[in-house]
């Protein structure tokens, strides 16, 4: 499962919340988790480079690794990055490839 951030900084602002929520996917549900770098950036590197974020989420969709993709924070900073998405691959792909 990929996890990235989209909008908030969710990672850096609410480092508890985060851990125990990576803790419950990989140690509950037996996920493995692929942490993208958006995790891991401030608010303000994030709020101002909607391009990156969407690159992340073309990648998480292409790689056939990921079965799934899982973002720490949405709301509407999100948006921005909406033109530079590859909506052929997310929907050749959004239909899942979740395994049991």
């Amino acid at each position: 499962m990929a996890v990235l951030s989209v909008s908030m900084a969710g990672k850096v602002d609410h480092r508890r919340s985060y851990e125990v929520g990576c803790s419950y996917l990989k140690d509950t549900l037996g996920l493995r988790l692929i942490e993208f770098p958006s995790v891991n950036l401030d608010e303000q590197t994030l709020h101002a480079n909607p391009e990156l974020r969407a690159e992340e989420i073309n990648r998480a969709f292409e790689d056939p690794e990921i079965e799934g993709v899982i973002v720490t924070y949405g709301g509407d900073d999100s948006l921005k990055g909406l033109s530079n998405l590859n909506k052929g691959s997310i929907m050749l792909t959004a239909t899942g490839r979740f395994s049991s």
